[in-house]
């Protein structure tokens, strides 16, 4: 059971009022602000939540920067062990904001106070708004207050289901209900929902003798309707002959009369469904009913098709008159919110399933029930939902579901109701887009004169086909649901829908001849359907321009599969093994950044541009290749191989004298040759050499910068070797060029943060990782892991440690995932924030594994050393302490890292002032000491300071 003031999204439980996170009941720790956010979220599922309503909600009063939402978010997703690209439980949505996508359950008093449904009814959601105005009703109708409820909506948005729900809640609760149906026939039966309804009162009669008495006086008039009534009674004579108009006004009389005397002993609720079908003579009884229920307690609950009501029908004249009655409400259902469509999926599916697989069910029916019901049950059928769960985001539109036949057959008969030549304009219609204008419509469909296509588009509006708008002077029309332009697609020959893409894209092309790129998204996906119809330049070229749009604006995901159907179709051309290069190389950059350098992908994506640089066998794609691949092995761990692709790299463009491949080379030399080595001098040369080589020109465009990131390594360097002041510099010279650049941040960014960590500044280190954060929130990049490690590192040093822990696990997690090796730097700072939390056995066990690690990186070695040091000594371990901080020296003193010969020999030093050894201390530290020139203000040059001082220098 619920606790009242709780929320539960399985497999945890969120305690409001003591303001506590459980998974199992174990607590999970979170700050406040991060608690809040979550509450909000949790509240509101299925709701897209902007960055700022999340500020005026949570930080309201506070001046705060615009990252702390995201800040809070990244803590979330590792406190629930969420992922950017598959939530189960926060969908972030670029640049608009965030969506709780997990299904929520409250305390049952909380969500409506009712009775506990039966599990078989567990399917109706989405409802509890409705449902509750329906209740109000039944309630007055108890109280002995008549009236009528219009429920309208598209078939199979639940009218239906609400009414059944309502007809079993109000027999639980002493209610006699009745239901008649309206049935779809050119001759429609007269009074066919009220003989029903008079059938069922016989049934629900308790014997012969009581119905007799509830027919009453009535019992000729009602023969009219159930001939059956004189052959069970004798005594029942034959209705009088009379003209027409009154033998009808006698026969509404009469039913009014019968139905009074039943709800005079038991609150009576009628439900007539379909009264889109109903003749004239049932919605004549319905008016007569509604005039002359408003005192006695007898309502009427009548569903109808809102888009079949044409204004010149017996039923919109029934309508208008219906609700001019004070005692008539109407009530209007939409498509289900995305929150109930998670309950539907898992009743099906039996987990949790992505925010994709969501989006792309309601996206593709509107929220529609009876339509999510029946795809869900024909993807369950074929086995093909958990499979679709994985695969479902921008790669799979609504366009690529099958429908199943029972979605076809309700659609179908609707569209197959106007004529041929109205279905051919829906078909150019349907290719188009759900929404279309009229202009590209009569350019696509070129063999229809405009008037007669005029006509048609009429005819679709008047059978609910269609729909249209004025927007900004031009008229827009749209299918009324996603499904129906689907079922029309649907019914096109692969070649004949190819060959309507083809004309729908020419048509674009000639209304914006002019101005033809603004359009690139919309003729890039028409020439893509097109396929082979279409020129594989043109479409290369489309697909390529919205490609790199995408990744300017940081949709990268998007960017990823416009990059793959330009690959698809250059490989049409057997001579476009060039074009198909530069495509992958773009499209590698996006993975880099998306799925990560070490991803299968962007392996695979290295494997194909090695073999197409041998192919076209220009040096220069050569070299592109060989960085790219460098990339792959480094960000895997296989250092060996990524130096010889460096030294290959480095002779091919030596020899050729390329400008842009020395660049490369020196900056990828500088890295895996020397600076991972622990030649700093070395590794600096080559990334002076590296900017010396660079051109912007070269580069324009490309992900990796090899300036950028040769001035962010530089600042590494700077620091290691003693100059933190140009350290600095350089690090926001490297920031500097990549916003000028317009050049991925990302990268520059998190060395930066790295740098901070060194400076031992989390302040700092927070800051970037902010920025970062928020970056990679919106691109939905692996930057976001990065991001969570700096961040936890910082959190740790600020005092909140295990959220810190929490962070940095997440980060970890995620590059194993990614197919990075875990390398010894991110080790240690999770041992640095284990030691925080006062889990030093933990400590000492990850730097253990971080020494393992290094593998031939030794620049990381004297800041093991020296943490490992640390470690033994907060152990009280004196020897094996005083041991590491000596071979963290040592090792310093050999890479050339004076910060961290300065680091270990004050760690040293405070042993030895501790041991009694003050003498030798004070020398050693006064040494080292007197080699600095800058950086006085870090904080390790004023421990030192403050040691000497104490030592008495």
């Amino acid at each position: 059971m619920i606790a009242k003031g709780e929320r539960l999204f399985s497999p945890f439980r969120l305690d409001i009022a003591n303001a506590l996170l459980l998974r199992d009941d174990q607590k999970i720790v979170l700050r406040s602000k991060t608690f809040d956010v979550l509450h909000y979220l949790v509240d509101r599922p299925g709701q897209l939540i902007s960055k700022r309503e999340l500020l005026d909600a949570v930080w309201a009063g506070v001046s705060v920067t615009d990252t702390m939402p995201a800040i809070c978010i990244a803590e979330l997703r590792a406190a629930l062990g969420d992922k950017v690209g598959q939530p189960k439980f926060i969908e972030t949505v670029h640049r608009r904001g965030y969506r709780f996508i997990a299904p929520v359950t409250a305390s049952t008093n909380e969500i409506s106070g009712s009775k506990s449904q039966p599990r078989s009814r567990t399917l109706f959601v989405g409802r509890e708004a409705e449902i509750s105005r329906l209740r109000t009703q039944v309630r007055r109708l108890q109280q002995g207050v008549g009236g009528m409820v219009l429920i309208g909506g598209t078939a199979g948005i639940g009218k239906t289901r609400l009414v059944t729900e309502l007809a079993v809640e109000a027999g639980q609760n002493g209610v006699l209900t009745l239901l008649g149906n309206c049935y779809d026939r050119e001759d429609p039966v007269p009074f066919v929902p009220f003989v029903e309804i008079l059938e069922a009162a016989v049934e629900r009669t308790p014997g012969r003798s009581a119905f007799r008495a509830l027919l009453g006086p009535h019992a000729p008039e009602i023969s009219r309707l159930l001939p059956q009534v004189r052959r069970l009674f004798s005594d029942i004579p034959a209705p009088m002959e009379l003209p027409p108009a009154q033998s009808q006004r006698m026969l509404l009389a009469a039913v009014g009369n019968v139905l009074r005397q039943a709800a005079s002993e038991k609150p009576l609720l009628i439900l007539l469904e379909d009264l889109q079908w109903a003749d004239e003579g049932t919605l004549a009884l319905v008016l007569h009913l509604v005039r002359n229920n408003r005192k006695i307690p007898m309502m009427m609950v009548a569903t109808y098709r809102d888009d079949s009501v044409n204004s010149t029908d017996s039923l919109a004249h029934a309508l208008e008159e219906l609700v001019r009655l004070d005692s008539v409400e109407q009530m209007s259902l939409l498509g289900l919110p995305q929150s109930a469509v998670v309950h539907m999926i898992q009743s099906f599916g039996g987990s949790d399933p992505s925010g994709n697989l969501v989006r792309l069910l309601y996206k593709t029916t509107d929220g529609n029930p009876f339509f999510v019901t029946e795809l869900l049950r024909h993807l369950t059928e074929h086995g093909k939902l958990g499979e679709l769960d994985h695969k479902a985001g921008v790669e799979i539109t609504p366009d690529d579901l099958d429908l199943p036949q029972s979605v076809r057959l309700v659609i179908g008969r609707r569209v197959n109701r106007v004529s041929d030549e109205t279905r051919s304009i829906l078909a150019t219609a349907a290719v188009i887009g759900r929404p279309f204008s009229l202009a590209l419509l009569l350019r696509a469909a070129t063999h229809v004169d405009t008037e007669i296509l005029i006509d048609r588009i009429e005819e679709a509006e008047k059978a609910g086909l269609l729909s249209s708008e004025l927007l900004r002077d031009e008229t827009q029309f749209r299918f009324t649901h996603e499904l129906i332009r689907r079922v029309v697609l649907d019914n096109l020959s692969v070649v004949r829908r190819q060959r309507i893409h083809l004309a729908v894209a020419t048509a674009l092309e000639s209304l914006h001849a002019d101005t033809a790129d603004d359009y690139a998204s919309e003729l890039a996906y028409h020439l893509w359907k097109a396929d082979a119809c279409a020129d594989v330049a043109k479409t290369v070229h489309y697909l390529q321009t919205v490609a790199r749009r995408a990744v300017q604006s940081g949709a990268l995901k998007e960017a990823e599969v416009y990059f793959k159907q330009a690959i698809a179709t250059s490989r049409r051309n057997p001579a476009g093994a060039e074009l198909e290069f530069d495509l992958q190389y773009a499209l590698l950059h996006v993975l880099s950044i998306t799925h990560g350098s070490g991803s299968d992908q962007s392996a695979q994506t290295v494997r194909r541009l090695q073999h197409l640089s041998k192919r076209i066998g220009n040096s220069e794609q050569l070299m592109r290749a060989l960085w790219s691949a460098w990339n792959s092995k480094s960000a895997r761990g296989d250092l060996a191989i990524a130096e010889q692709m460096v030294e290959r790299l480095m002779e091919i463009a030596q020899r050729t004298g390329s400008r842009s491949g020395l660049s490369m080379a020196h900056m990828l030399r500088g890295i895996s040759c020397h600076y991972d080595r622990g030649d700093l001098t070395r590794a600096k040369q080559h990334y002076e050499s590296a900017i010396a080589s660079y051109s912007v020109s070269d580069f324009a465009g490309d992900i990796w910068d090899p300036h950028v990131r040769a001035l962010a390594q530089m600042a590494l360097v700077l620091w290691h070797v003693g100059s933190a002041d140009q350290a600095k510099v350089k690090a926001r010279e490297s920031i500097r060029l990549a916003e000028r650049l317009k050049s991925p941040l990302g990268g520059a960014l998190y060395l930066v943060a790295v740098l901070y960590t060194h400076l031992r500044e989390p302040d700092k280190v927070q800051e970037i990782a902010e920025r970062l954060l928020s970056l990679a929130s919106e691109q939905q990049s692996v930057f976001m892991d990065d991001a969570s490690v700096c961040r936890g590192w910082a959190m740790a040093q600020q005092g909140k440690a295990n959220e810190g822990i929490a962070l940095i696990r997440s980060g970890l997690d995620s590059y194993v995932t990614l197919g990075f090796r875990l390398d010894a730097f991110t080790l240690r700072l999770l041992s640095e924030a284990q030691a925080c939390a006062h889990r030093l056995e933990e400590a000492l066990d990850t730097i253990q594994a971080a020494v393992t690690a290094t593998g031939a990186t030794q620049i990381t070695l004297p800041s093991l050393f020296w943490w490992r040091g640390e470690l033994h000594l907060k152990r009280g371990n004196v020897s094996l302490a005083d041991h590491d901080f000596r071979k963290a020296i040592s090792t310093a003193r050999r890479i050339g890292s004076k910060m961290y010969e300065l680091r270990a020999t004050t760690s040293l030093a405070r042993l030895l002032r501790d041991t009694n050894r003050r003498d030798e201390a004070r020398a050693m530290l006064t040494k080292i000491c007197n080699r600095f020139t800058e950086g006085f203000d870090t904080a390790d040059l004023k421990d030192a300071k403050a040691l000497l001082e104490e030592l008495g220098a």
